[in-house]
Order: structure tokens, then C-alpha cells, then sequence
């Protein structure tokens, strides 16, 4: 089975937009979370530093 070039660039770029909005809802979603996980991670760090 042949694909020609047009229908590979679109799904790369298909796959590209969907990953940049998985990206882009994840971080929207977990923003507060991912404080939270910054400032235990440098606790952390202060700690074993």
C-alpha cells in the first residue's frame, strides 16, 4: 500500500495539533497540581541538597 506524500504530511500534521492540544488541556488542567509538585519537589531537594 502506496500513501502519497500530501496524505503523510497531513497526518504528521493531524498527530502534531493533537499532541500541542493534549499539551495545551493538560497544563490548563493541572496547573495547580503541578505547583503543588514544583514546591514538593524542591522541599526535596533542600532537604537532600
Amino acid at each position: 500500500m502506496q500513501r502519497d506524500p500530501g496524505a503523510v504530511s497531513l497526518i504528521l500534521l493531524a498527530a502534531a495539533l493533537l499532541a500541542g492540544l493534549l499539551v495545551l488541556s493538560d497544563h490548563a488542567l493541572s496547573d495547580s497540581a503541578r505547583s503543588t509538585l514544583g514546591t514538593e519537589s524542591e522541599k526535596l531537594l533542600a532537604v537532600s541538597g
